[in-house]
């Protein structure tokens, strides 16, 4: 059971509009129609929540409870990530929990509480204040499952907050209990639109760190399925030779992601071939990553000319390869967009937020961040897990990235760097309730693309135009396309 307020700029507590469907049988059809009778003559609400229905009530979840059946899907679609070779398994138990265990015992638990909240958000408001109580039969299953485990579990608010005219979702996840009580406030700087929770409990065991991405594979296939044509159009690297004298183009993803959907946006926007792809592991040292694709490149054959398009954390892989490139005499650009040059501060949030830093790698899926299933899952269940290897290095004033950036880069280097603006009338959407959350804490202030630092994106190598959008949005300004277009 849900009571919101709203909080306005420079006024009292007041009344929000919201819709509180806490109940074992709610399906996502009657969130979507309570969601529906709440847009009145509101014109700018009413479109702002089409994204809304096609990104959480869409097919297959409309007639279906979109708290306990979306879980056990999560279950069914990251199973496969995990190998008998590994000792380690993900199931569920028969409360419909997700259970990670590894060596014989449980290292982590993740479930829905049975309720969903859609919430109508006015440009007046600077904030709403959330206060959430669980249904009887929630309190009753938590304290089982509890006791099953022998673990007091924490709840956490799963938020999407869709706002502005194109309706660009930011999200986060937040500790629901404060000072004793379950009570949230989030900021959303006039924005106007929508926002939507669901309530997850977890608890792991330990802080280990996972030293290798487990999630990888599983994405990869998911993306291979959903997008044959680019597979085919954009083959990994080392999959296929590279035409004698052609320069190359070779995307480079970032944390936690895949690389088949910015290659696809390259070719639609009509990039010539040939088009590459380097699919690697981020959770392993970027040294590593970087020696794996110089390799590959070099046994492709002769190029006139290798360009590494990266994204995020893939410029500082995109980087260091450069380097051995043009040791072997291998011609070499770099365009890195939102790369952590000098770090992000949100790998110093805590040191168990690797959940949160999924984000880094998410996807823009029609103006929206967007995860495949089994990333959603693993995302739950390393909430509290320790930062990888390949994480850590973009800490900011970390060793690493000193070293890395003491020598002057003997190849072109392009960096471009967002800002977004979370300000009235932004054209992008809302990066208030991100910025306003995590980037409070993190940034401090300074400008960012809500990820990244604006400095630290356009620290090393020229520096292009700062481009007034989210760090999931370069691969959509026509300024970027122009360019990747002339490569």
């Amino acid at each position: 059971m849900w009571n919101v307020r709203s909080v306005p700029m420079g006024g009292t507590v007041a009344d929000a509009r919201y819709r509180d469907l806490s109940s074992p049988g709610v399906s996502a059809r009657a969130m979507w129609e309570a969601a529906r009778g709440l847009v009145g003559d509101d014109a700018l609400q009413a479109a702002a929540l089409e994204p809304v229905g096609s990104d959480v009530f869409d097919y297959p979840w409309l007639d279906t409870n979109p708290t306990i059946d979306l879980i056990e899907a999560w279950g069914g679609a990251a199973a496969s990530a995990y190998h008998p070779a590994d000792d380690s398994s993900l199931s569920r138990d028969e409360d419909g929990a997700l259970v990670l265990s590894a060596a014989g015992r449980i290292e982590a638990v993740a479930w829905h509480d049975q309720t969903f909240l859609v919430v109508a958000i006015e440009q007046d408001f600077s904030a709403i204040d959330l206060w959430y109580s669980e249904e009887v039969d929630d309190a009753v299953r938590t304290r089982r499952i509890e006791e099953r485990y022998a673990r007091r579990s924490q709840a956490v608010l799963d938020w999407r907050l869709y706002a502005g005219t194109r309706s660009v979702a930011v999200f986060g996840t937040d500790r629901l209990v404060v000072d004793g009580t379950r009570r949230l406030r989030l900021w959303t700087d006039q924005a106007h639109g929508w926002l939507v929770g669901r309530v997850f409990r977890h608890f792991t065991r330990g802080n280990r760190a996972f030293t290798t991405d487990r999630t990888q594979q599983d994405r990869l296939r998911f993306y291979e399925a959903e997008y044959p044509n680019t597979v085919a159009a954009c083959p990994e690297v080392g999959g296929a030779g590279i035409p004698a004298g052609r320069r190359c183009v070779v995307v480079v993803h970032g944390t936690g992601s895949c690389a088949i959907p910015t290659a696809k946006r390259l070719i639609d926007h009509g990039v010539s071939p040939p088009l590459l792809r380097f699919e690697h592991d981020t959770f392993v040292s970027s040294t590593i990553n970087a020696r794996e694709l110089a390799d590959r490149l070099l046994r492709c054959g002769p190029t006139s000319r290798v360009v590494l398009v990266c994204h995020s954390r893939g410029g500082i892989v995109g980087r260091q390869t450069a380097q051995l490139l043009t040791q072997c005499g291998v011609l070499t650009d770099v365009l890195t967009f939102g790369t952590p040059h000098e770090g992000t501060p949100l790998a110093n949030l805590d040191p168990r937020l690797l959940g949160a830093i999924y984000v880094m790698g998410f996807t823009n899926h029609g103006g929206r961040p967007y995860a495949d299933p089994v990333t959603s899952a693993f995302r739950y269940l390393a909430s509290s897990r320790e930062l990888p290897e390949g994480i850590a290095e973009m800490r900011p004033g970390r060793g690493f990235l000193r070293l890395l950036n003491e020598p002057v880069d003997q190849f072109a280097l392009e960096s471009w760097a967002g800002c977004y603006d979370c300000g009235p009338g932004n054209p992008v959407g809302s990066g208030a309730g991100w910025k306003r959350s995590y980037g409070r804490r993190a940034f401090d202030g300074a400008d960012n693309d809500l990820v990244v630092p604006t400095d630290s994106a356009r620290a090393r190598g020229a520096g292009q135009p700062i481009l007034r959008c989210g760090h999931f949005d370069y691969f959509e300004q026509p300024v970027v396309i122009s360019r990747l277009v002339a490569l």
